[in-house]
């Protein structure tokens, strides 16, 4: 998955950070969610190597 993906848009720090932006890194983007925890969508289910977000819950099912 792409950092991105796993970012909730909607919270104020997103905008604040003008995280839609494309010149952004994969770097830039994962020290963002560390700074600010609430941007990460939860809950991400992790499967010997596979992983999904916990949201909808079908999507777990195609990691299990």
């Amino acid at each position: 998955m792409v950092p991105r993906a796993l970012m909730r848009k909607k919270e104020p720090p997103f905008a604040a950070l003008r995280l839609d932006s494309p010149e952004l890194t994969r770097a830039q983007l994962i020290a963002a969610m560390v700074e600010n925890p609430v941007l990460i969508e939860l809950p991400i289910v992790l499967a010997g190597t596979k992983a999904a977000l916990g949201c909808p819950p079908e999507a777990v099912l195609a990691v299990l």
